[in-house]
C-alpha cells in the first residue's frame, strides 16, 4: 500500500509541474479557453481519446462487458463511426467558425438567446457532472483498494483546480497527453496478461463459446438468476442513438477548436476513430475475463452499487504485479481527471466569453476587458468551480440517501438530451426558422418529464423508451419547422448563409498565425518531451518494489512507452504543419 501512494503522489506532482510549465503560453483568453487554436493534431488528438474515456470506461462499460460480452464494442464503434464523420467534414466546420466555445458557435447558428440558454446550462451542469465523476471515482476506489473517500475527493479535486487554474488549455491538452501515454500501455498490459490467465487467444475464445447464450455470437447469459436480461438490441440502439446524437453535431465540437487548422481538427478525429476502436477491444477483455474466471468474486462486492462495474479492477488485481498496481489507479484517476480538467475549463471560459460580457454590457460597462483581466478572471473562476465541485462531490458522497444523485440523473434526461437534438439537425439542416430550436427543446422535455413522472408512480422508463420518446419528439418538431424558414427575416437568412459559408471555409495559411504556430510547436514538444522523459524515468523506480521478473518487465515496458514518445517529441525537426 505504501508504494500505491507514493505511486499517486508523484503522479499528481508531475500534473502540476507540466501545468506550471505551460502558463507562460496564457497571454489572452483565447489561449487559456482554447489554446490559441494553435494545437497540434496530435496533442488535439490525444486529449480527444482520452475525453471519450472516464473511470465509466472501467466501470460502467466494464459492467456491460461482464454481463453482456460484446455489447460495449457496439457502443465504441458508434463513437468511431461519428470520429470518422468528423474526419469527412465536422471537425474542419467546428475549427473554422473560430470560435473559442461552443455557445460562440450557436450565436452565429441560431442567435443569441440560444447562446445564453445553453451558457447558463453548460457552466452549471459542468460543474455538476465533475463532482458525480469525483464522487463516483471515490465509491468505486474506497471499495476496491480501501483509499478513504473523501481524502481521495479533496486532494483529486485540488490537483485538477491548480493545474487547470495555472496552465489553462494548454496544460489540460499537456496533462491529458501524459496521462493518455500512461493510460495505454498499463491498459495494454492487463489485457495482455487477461488473455494469458485463459491461456491465450485460443483460450479466451473457448471460454467465450462454452458461456455464450445459444442462437446469440456475443451476449452472455444472466450473471444472477434476478438479473433482467436488458441488453435487447432496442437497449444496444439506444446506447448507439445516445452516442451519436451527442457527437455528430456542434454540441460536443469544443475540443476541436484547439486545433491550429481544419486539417488538425480532422486529423484529430481521425486518429481518435482508430485509437477508440482499439481501445475498445483492449478495455472489454479483462471484464470479460473477469466473468470467466472471477465471477463469484466480482458478484460478491456487494458494498458497490452494482457488483459488476468492480469487473476490470477484479481482473486487473489478479493478474497485475503488485508492483503495477499503484498505476491502475492512477489509470482510473487520469481517467476520471481528463473530463474534469476539461470541464472546468470549459466552462471558466463559457463564463468569461458568453456569460461576464454580457452582464457588463447589461450594467453599462461597455468597455472591453483586456487580455490579461480575461485570464485572469478565468483563472478566478476555474478554482472557484473546482471548490464547488469538491463541495457537490462530498455532499453526494455522505448523504444519507441517494435521493440527490437521483435528482442529478433526472435533470441529465430532462435537458442534456433535448438541448442536444436541435444542435445536432441544426449542425445539419440549415433551413430552420430561428424559433425552432425552443421549439424543438420544448417538445422533446415532454416525453422526458413523463418519463420521470410515470417512474414516481411506480411505472419507470426503460432506456430504450426514454431515448426514442425524447429523440422522436425533438426530432419530429423541428423538421416539422422547415417549411417556415422561408418566412424568417433577410436578416436571419443571411446570417445563417454566413454561418454555414464559413464552416466550409478553410483557414487561411501563412503569416503571422502560422509563424506564432511554429513557435508554439516547438515549444509544446519541447515541455512535453521533457515531462514525458522524467515520467518515465520516476516509473523506472517501481522496479525496486519487490516483484517477479515479470513485474520488473512491464515496469520497464511502461518507462519504455514513455521514453519512446520522449524521443520523438524531442527530436529537432520542426513540427507538422498542420
Amino acid at each position: 500500500m505504501t508504494s500505491i501512494y507514493i505511486s499517486v503522489l508523484v503522479y499528481f506532482g508531475f500534473l502540476l509541474i507540466t501545468g506550471w510549465r505551460f502558463r507562460s503560453l496564457n497571454k489572452d483568453l483565447g489561449n487559456f479557453v482554447r489554446g490559441g487554436g494553435l494545437g497540434a493534431w496530435w496533442l488535439v488528438g490525444a486529449s480527444l481519446v482520452i475525453s471519450n474515456v472516464s473511470a465509466m470506461t472501467f466501470t460502467g462499460m466494464g459492467s456491460i462487458a461482464f454481463q453482456a460480452g460484446a455489447v460495449p464494442l457496439i457502443a465504441y464503434g458508434a463513437t468511431a463511426f461519428a470520429s470518422f464523420v468528423c474526419f469527412f467534414g465536422l471537425a474542419a466546420w467546428a475549427r473554422q467558425t473560430e470560435a473559442y466555445t461552443v455557445p460562440d458557435i450557436l450565436r452565429e447558428r441560431f442567435g443569441p438567446e440560444v447562446e445564453q440558454f445553453n451558457s447558463y446550462y453548460s457552466f452549471l451542469w459542468g460543474i455538476q457532472n465533475g463532482a458525480v465523476w469525483l464522487w463516483a471515482l471515490s465509491i468505486f476506489c474506497s471499495a476496491m483498494f480501501d483509499l478513504p473517500a473523501n481524502t481521495m475527493i479533496v486532494a483529486l479535486g485540488i490537483i485538477v483546480a491548480l493545474y487547470s487554474t495555472m496552465g489553462g488549455r494548454w496544460a489540460v491538452m499537456g496533462t491529458d497527453f501524459l496521462q493518455s501515454l500512461i493510460i495505454l500501455p498499463v491498459s495494454l498490459i492487463v489485457f495482455t496478461l487477461s488473455l494469458r490467465a485463459v491461456g491465450g487467444v485460443d483460450g479466451f475464445i473457448d471460454y467465450w463459446h462454452a458461456l455464450v447464450d445459444r442462437g446469440s455470437v456475443f451476449m452472455f447469459p444472466a450473471a444472477t438468476a434476478g438479473e433482467a436480461q436488458q441488453y435487447t438490441p432496442a437497449y444496444i440502439a439506444a446506447l448507439v442513438l445516445n452516442t451519436l446524437v451527442f457527437h455528430l453535431s456542434f454540441f460536443s465540437s469544443h475540443k476541436f477548436l484547439s486545433a491550429r487548422d481544419g486539417t488538425a481538427a480532422r486529423k484529430a478525429a481521425l486518429f481518435g476513430g482508430f485509437a477508440v476502436i482499439i481501445g475498445a477491444v483492449i478495455w472489454m477483455v479483462p471484464a470479460v475475463v473477469a466473468r470467466f474466471l472471477y465471477a463469484t468474486e466480482v458478484l460478491a462486492h456487494t458494498e458497490v452499487s452494482n457488483p459488476a462495474d468492480t469487473a476490470y479492477a477484479i481482473t486487473a488485481s489478479h493478474v497485475l504485479p503488485g508492483s503495477l498496481m499503484g498505476l491502475m489507479i492512477i489509470v482510473l484517476f487520469a481517467a476520471t481527471m481528463s473530463n474534469m480538467d476539461t470541464g472546468l475549463n470549459y466552462t471558466a471560459g463559457i463564463f468569461v466569453r458568453n456569460i461576464l460580457k454580457p452582464l457588463r454590457r447589461k450594467l453599462g460597462r461597455h468597455d472591453p476587458m483586456t487580455p490579461a483581466a480575461e485570464v485572469r478572471m478565468g483563472q478566478v473562476v476555474t478554482g472557484i468551480n473546482g471548490g464547488l465541485m469538491i463541495t457537490l462531490a462530498l455532499i453526494y458522497a455522505n448523504a444519507s440517501s441517494i435521493g440527490i444523485l437521483e435528482l442529478a440523473y433526472t435533470g441529465n434526461v430532462l435537458i442534456v438530451f433535448p438541448l442536444a437534438i436541435p444542435i445536432l439537425v441544426g449542425t445539419w439542416v440549415k433551413q430552420l426558422p430561428r424559433w425552432a430550436y425552443f421549439f424543438s427543446f420544448a417538445c422533446a422535455v415532454i416525453p422526458a418529464a413523463w418519463s420521470v413522472v410515470a417512474s414516481t408512480m411506480g411505472n419507470p422508463w426503460s432506456l430504450q423508451e426514454k431515448t426514442f420518446g425524447v429523440l422522436a419528439a425533438g426530432i419530429g418538431s423541428i423538421l416539422c419547422t422547415i417549411p417556415f424558414y422561408r418566412h424568417s427575416s433577410a436578416a436571419f437568412r443571411q446570417r445563417v448563409d454566413a454561418f454555414f459559408l464559413k464552416t466550409r471555409t478553410p483557414i487561411a495559411t501563412g503569416g503571422p498565425h502560422e509563424t506564432e504556430s511554429a513557435r508554439v510547436g516547438l515549444l509544446q514538444r519541447k515541455i512535453l518531451g521533457s515531462s514525458v522523459m522524467w515520467a518515465g524515468h520516476v516509473i523506472l523506480l517501481l522496479m525496486l518494489v519487490p516483484s517477479d521478473w515479470l513485474g520488473r518487465g512491464c515496469v520497464l515496458f511502461v518507462s519504455a512507452t514513455l521514453w519512446a514518445v520522449a524521443w520523438m517529441l524531442r527530436q529537432k525537426a520542426p513540427p507538422p504543419t498542420s
